[in-house]
């Protein structure tokens, strides 16, 4: 189970699945979109491009 866990992050296109409502962060949306846009975010910070949390 996940009551080890420090942080949970849930990223799911069901905003009502248990996981989701149990997380401590939860995006709505398809995982693999999100995974790339999120690795492109992580990139471009890395490499000192824009710095935009949105």
């Amino acid at each position: 189970g996940i009551g080890a866990c420090d942080k949970v992050i849930a990223i799911n296109l069901d905003a009502g699945c248990d996981m989701v409502k149990r997380a401590d962060l939860s995006v709505i949306g398809e995982s693999a979109e999100v995974l790339t846009a999120l690795i492109a975010a992580v990139q471009a910070w890395r490499s000192g491009g824009k710095r935009d949390a949105a």
